[in-house]
């Protein structure tokens, strides 16, 4: 599969004349890169010495969600928006899967954090997207963020690469159908395993 996947990504890139691009596009290409820059130069003057207060401002009620919104509808519309990736990629519509992964990225992470998140820890105040990320869980953060990263990477790359080549990215539709059903699953199994252990949820 990897092999797969690369010489698919290296057909569609092989496509593009990087000389007729729109001067659009080169913009947009020198603000990511700028981005990058600022996020390297971020994290490369982190001190590694000094205490941070993580997980120390995160146990806490979940007050100040998206929008307003309450854990329950968060919880409702990320699996709303799951079912909308999912029926974009089958009927290979780009621009609604972008759309959806789009809002999909924002929904999973509070989803994560205030909802999922607490079935991980099993800790119904713990609402740190971290800690996930170490041992004592099994480093099951790294699948999770992981996952989520390429759902949301694929869904919204089939658009705009059909957008600037024109071309047919099928295979993109299957990825992302791949890691979003990942990452729900996994999202998932700590809510049913925690309900099936204690039989109430938290």
């Amino acid at each position: 599969m990897p092999l797969k996947f690369f010489l698919s990504f290296k057909g569609i890139l092989s496509t593009i004349n990087f000389f007729v691009l729109p001067k659009s596009i080169i913009v947009v290409f020198l603000l990511i890169c700028f981005e990058y820059y600022l996020d390297i130069k971020y994290f490369m003057n982190i001190s590694l010495l000094k205490p941070t207060l993580c997980c120390s401002v995160v146990f806490s009620t979940s007050d100040g969600l998206l929008l307003g919104l309450d854990i329950k509808s968060i919880v409702m519309i990320f699996y709303l928006l799951y079912v909308l990736i999912i029926i974009s990629s089958i009927i290979k519509n780009a621009f609604l899967g972008f759309m959806a992964s789009f809002l999909f990225l924002f929904i999973s992470y509070y989803s994560v954090v205030y909802f999922f998140g607490t079935y991980i820890y099993e800790l119904p105040t713990h609402h740190c997207p971290f800690c996930m990320l170490q041992k004592e869980y099994h480093y099951v953060g790294y699948f999770i963020w992981i996952s989520l990263f390429f759902s949301v990477f694929f869904g919204i790359i089939s658009w705009m690469l059909k957008w600037m080549i024109s071309e047919k990215t099928d295979i993109f539709y299957k990825y992302t159908m791949i890691f979003s059903t990942i990452f729900v699953a996994l999202c998932s199994y700590f809510v049913i395993s925690y309900y099936i252990k204690n039989g109430v949820f938290l």
